[in-house]
Formats: structure tokens, sequence, C-alpha cells
């Protein structure tokens, strides 16, 4: 109980610095189409539908190689390895004076930053069991501390999906979208087939790290962060 409080001051405590007054009021979430959040609702939907059968499913068709690949892709949604890329993908461009591409990559990590810690808040908040082979799929501990009752939201899909929304709104590219989404997919699809999360975990993990992380970088974009990061011009290209 105590981490758990500590953790909800330290966000709310970044959110004050780092948000200027007025900014909730001034914010558009984004994507703000009915679409988007109706296709959304009808996904974790059938994810609730089917959680047991999905696990199932999961379960009956373990092999060596799919193992091997789900191991290969589990870095992808791991912060131990994105934060450093992260810190490098800002860090380079910075020190070649390429400050263009130094801010994309700010508004970039910021965007996971912010999607983070909403799932770090979110997680013990809520309380959910992790799978088991024979357990139910509705069996809650709200603030539980312990890890396998952190099953929503999916840190790795929250992870994936953050950097996949964030790339794709600066990069403006449809090959780096479908590259950045799919990946997200994938390491989404790995956490059901491990066993970490259930089905309907992950897609609302992804339909809420989106919508968090796009809503952060179209954020930063129009205000900018103070001398740290300027708002970009609304004639550049790809805004």
């Amino acid at each position: 109980m105590a981490s758990v409080a500590r953790r909800c001051r330290a966000v709310a405590a970044c959110a004050v610095v780092v948000v200027p007054r007025g900014a909730v009021a001034q914010s558009t979430v984004v994507p703000s189409s009915r679409a988007y959040w109706l296709s959304g609702a009808a996904a974790i939907a059938a994810g609730i539908a089917f959680d047991t059968q999905l696990r199932d499913l999961a379960l009956r068709n373990h092999t060596p190689g799919l193992d091997r690949v789900a191991g290969g892709l589990d870095p992808f949604g791991r912060a131990k390895y994105l934060v450093p890329a992260l810190v490098a993908g800002y860090a380079l461009p910075l020190a070649l004076r390429q400050h263009r591409w130094a801010d994309a990559a700010l508004r970039v990590g910021l965007a996971y930053a912010v999607s983070d810690g909403v799932e770090s808040v979110l997680k013990p908040l809520v309380g959910r069991h992790r799978p088991t082979a024979t357990g139910n799929a509705w069996t809650f501990h709200p603030l539980a501390t312990t890890d396998e009752w952190h099953s929503f939201p999916s840190a790795h899909s929250v992870h994936a999906f953050s950097i996949a929304a964030a790339v794709s709104d600066e990069a403006q590219n449809r090959w780096v979208t479908v590259a950045a989404y799919g990946t997200a997919g994938l390491v989404a699809t790995q956490r059901v087939y491990r066993q970490a999360h259930w089905t309907s975990d992950v897609i609302t993990s992804a339909v809420l790290a989106i919508a968090t992380s796009r809503t952060t970088v179209h954020w930063l974009a129009e205000h900018g962060l103070g001398r740290l990061l300027g708002p970009v011009a609304r004639n550049e290209p790809g805004r």
C-alpha cells in the first residue's frame, strides 16, 4: 500500500511540474474520431468474450520455434532495453546538431514516459490476476503489490504501442507506421502466448497507450515544453 501511494504521488508530481496551468483544458484527446473508440471498444469486448478460449489456444500451441520467436520479441516491450534506446535516439542527433530529429525523439520519449506512468499507476490499482492454466479470467485484488496480480495493463503492450504511435505520428510515413504497429502487435501477441496477460489486457493496453501517446505528442508539438522543447511550426512537413 505504501509503495502504491508513493508511486501515485510521484506521477502526480511529475504531471504538476511538466504540464503548465490550463494545459488540460487546452488539450484534445487524439485520436478523437468516433471510429477509433468504437473499433477499440469492439476489440476489447471481443477480447473479454474470448479471454479463456484464447488462453487455452495459446497453451495448446506452444512449440520450441514459437518459444524462440517470443523470446526474440520480448526486448521490444521491456523498459530496460527501450529506455536506453530512447535516450540514445535523443542524445545522438542532439550531439550532431540535428535538432529537428532530436526534438522528434524527445517527443517520442516523453510520450513513452507518460504512457508508462499511466500504466504504472493502473497496474496495482486494478489488481487483475495473471493467466494460469485453469484460473478464472476475472479474479481481482485491487492495490495488490505482488506481480501475479499485475496483469492489467500489460507493460510490454503499453511500451510497444506508445512508441509505435509516437514514431508513426512523427515519421508520417506509411511503411514506418506499418513496421511500428506490426512490431507492437507481435509484442502484444507474445504476451498472451507466454501466459503473461489475458487477451483483453493487451488489447485495452494498446487502445489506451495509442491515445495517451498520440495525445502527448500532439500537445508537445503544439505547446512545446519550455526551453527544453519548442513547438512545431504549423507549416512544417507532416504537421
